[in-house]
């Protein structure tokens, strides 16, 4: 049982890091991509930002301050010095606990992808 709010971070983020896959097929087709919180929840699967509407969703219901992040994520092809330029391609979550934020990434703690 979760008492403390970052009990309660801890167990959700590790509930959706097992529960829910990425969604390699929806990542090249963002269009056909519910990033609705129980859309998440009943398919299993989602990018990004699905994951990180549940993540918010899941803080909001356990009573933690959440809030969603967009930027930018050094993937495998970024090189040093690089500039990101055009839309974010990633999103998180940031959680207030003990009067400071915290990042999070539910996405990144799913594991990896090897498509």
């Amino acid at each position: 049982v979760a008492h403390t709010d970052l009990q309660k971070v801890r167990a959700i983020w590790i509930w959706i890091s097992r529960h829910i896959e990425y969604d390699v097929v929806g990542y090249f087709n963002t269009k056909n991509v519910s990033l609705n919180p129980q859309d998440v929840l009943q398919s299993g699967k989602s990018i990004c930002a699905g994951y990180a509407s549940l993540f918010e969703d899941m803080c909001r219901i356990a009573g933690v301050h959440c809030m969603n992040l967009s930027g930018y994520a050094k993937g495998l092809s970024y090189k040093t010095g690089q500039t990101f330029k055009g839309d974010s391609n990633h999103a998180w979550n940031a959680v207030y606990l003990d009067e400071k934020w915290h990042l999070v990434d539910s996405t990144w703690g799913s594991g990896s992808v090897d498509e």
